[in-house]
């Protein structure tokens, strides 16, 4: 008894010690990194490429964290590896490891990058600062990578609030969990692992200087005075927004300061909210829509007209946004007499989402699209378009050198009607066919060295749509929709030259006969030769 209690003690003493040793040292070889990656594509290793690209970010002005919303261990998991992966039935996290694992090698080299995780439960507060689509849903397999940023005037200095502190946001991505792999339209299994491609990208996209935005002034644009920098009238709201989205904003007047604005790296999008009188023509000194061409031409150079429906003067203006983006303005204003009004005139109503997956204005909504429940999108004094038949888009991307075309984003309702400024309906939708109330054009050409360089213009018959009645307000989808177009024309950047990394299966190709071999070789004969050399030992042991 003495003998067999000692060697009890000491049995689960070394169990206790090995036990011990087994998680101090896994929690140090997570902190420190100290795994391989077996994997024949190596899914957490950088490549080469995205280093090239990553290398040349400014650690000094770049402070990018990525965050998870699961706990280090559960990420850790093997569980969640390629295994479950292949299943839609399987559990929600997977494949997740190989993010977690990846974002860590990232965070692991890069003094600009860190990692850190939020709780569903305890941290919403946090989370809900990252919310930018209405209705969005967060889960454990969601990513968020995000780069405080702070607000510069127009002389590099920061704007401070009135506690004269400097005004920041948070300028970030949201990644979901499919959004790090590449499927099999066949059969719905993963086929790639790109990670290395989404993070990257991401990551470029909020480094670096903030693109610029000019809000055009010189005839009566609601964009508050021309001189104040913190005051944007009534595109406050929309000026707000594009700084969320990783923008800085000016005000020009494009006669006089168009050499800025053309001498500026970092333009990227000029608005043009709610002119009052038009803008000049080929008959004037300085030829105001020649420079708005020339200006769109340029690579990465977008427009934004939201031209108020009470504005019948604007005829040079509404003639090149005809002739560049195939987009008319019709009379009158729209008015909704059914259950989509939203004002007792019926002028504010609840638009349609155009549903034509072909056509190119749903690339501003199809995130909008994936949730349980579509955003209600409200228009106000609105006037509807139309777009030309040659821009119409109705058998998907063209393939030409130089292709043009637009596509509505929203539609007329079918309850709604078009009417004069006597309220006499010109068009009733009952009857006649959804006119577009948002448009969105596309134009791709090669330049002179054989690159693809491509232009997006929004246009809109309200400033309306973007005012902070809507645009602050989270029952509607005006904001998330002004979003994702600020983000469309200039924050995202997708280095082209960075390969998936194909998952491959290295499992054996058995027979039924030769797994039946295999298992009784594994289960049978080798237990039992064990237990044949133990009997041995264990005689020859007792008669020594």
């Amino acid at each position: 008894m003495k003998k067999g209690s000692v060697s009890a003690a000491i049995t689960a003493i070394v169990l206790l010690a090995l036990v011990l040793l087994n998680i101090l040292f896994g929690l140090f070889a997570n902190k420190r990194l100290l795994y391989l990656d077996v994997s024949k594509e190596g899914f957490s290793d950088i490549s080469d490429e995205s280093k090239a690209l990553l290398d040349e970010i400014d650690s000094d002005t770049t402070n990018i964290t990525i965050y998870f919303l699961a706990d280090p261990d559960e990420l850790s998991s093997p569980a969640i590896g390629y295994r479950e992966s292949v299943g839609a039935t399987q559990s929600p996290m997977w494949g997740m490891r190989y993010v977690h694992e990846l974002a860590l090698a990232m965070a692991a080299k890069y003094d600009y990058l860190s990692v850190d995780y939020l709780n569903l439960r305890n941290d919403r507060e946090i989370i809900d600062e990252f919310r930018t689509t209405v209705g969005y849903s967060f889960d454990k397999s969601s990513v968020i990578v995000d780069n405080r940023t702070v607000e510069y005037d127009q002389n590099g200095n920061p704007i401070l609030d009135e506690n004269s502190q400097p005004i920041d946001h948070h300028n970030y991505r949201i990644c979901s969990r499919d959004a790090f792999f590449t499927f099999d339209e066949q059969t719905g299994y993963v086929y790639a692992f790109n990670g290395d491609l989404r993070f990257t990208s991401t990551i470029l996209s909020l480094a670096g200087l903030s693109p610029n935005v000019y809000f055009l002034t010189g005839h009566g644009e609601k964009v508050g005075q021309p001189g104040d920098e913190n005051d944007f009238g009534k595109a406050q709201a929309l000026r707000d927004l594009f700084f969320e989205a990783g923008f800085s904003t000016r005000k020009a007047d494009i006669a006089s300061d168009y050499k800025e604005i053309f001498n500026d790296d970092r333009a990227r999008i000029l608005v043009v909210f709610g002119p009052e009188s038009d803008y000049a023509g080929y008959d004037k000194e300085i030829n105001e829509i020649s420079l708005l061409r020339k200006f769109a031409i340029g690579e990465n150079h977008h427009l934004m007209f939201f031209i108020d429906e009470t504005q019948d003067l604007l005829t040079n203006l509404k003639e090149y946004i005809t002739d560049y983006c195939g987009v008319s303005f019709l009379d009158g204003v729209v008015k909704d007499l059914g259950t989509n009004e939203m004002s007792e005139d019926g002028q504010t109503f609840v638009a349609e989402y155009e549903t034509n997956e072909y056509s190119v204005g749903v690339n501003l909504t199809s995130q909008l699209s994936e949730l349980d429940s579509l955003p209600k999108i409200a228009f106000k004094n609105a006037t509807a378009l139309k777009i030309a038949e040659k821009f119409e888009q109705s058998t998907g991307f063209y393939e030409d050198v130089a292709t043009k075309y637009a596509g509505a984003v929203f539609l007329t309702p079918s309850s709604a009607v078009t009417v004069d400024s006597q309220d006499n309906v010109i068009k009733d939708y009952s009857v006649e066919n959804a006119d577009p109330l948002m448009v969105l054009c596309y134009d791709t050409w090669m330049n002179d060295v054989n690159d693809t360089v491509s232009t997006y213009t929004t246009v809109c018959g309200t400033t309306d749509f973007a005012s902070a009645e809507f645009v602050g307000d989270a029952a509607y989808g005006n904001r998330d929709v002004l979003f994702l177009t600020m983000r469309l024309m200039g924050r995202e950047v997708v280095p082209f030259e960075i390969d998936f990394k194909v998952v491959q299966s290295e499992g054996l190709a058995l027979t039924e006969n030769e797994a039946l071999i295999w298992a009784i070789c594994l289960s049978a004969i080798i237990p039992v030769a064990m237990l044949v050399m133990g009997t041995v030992v264990f005689i020859k042991r007792r008669h020594m």
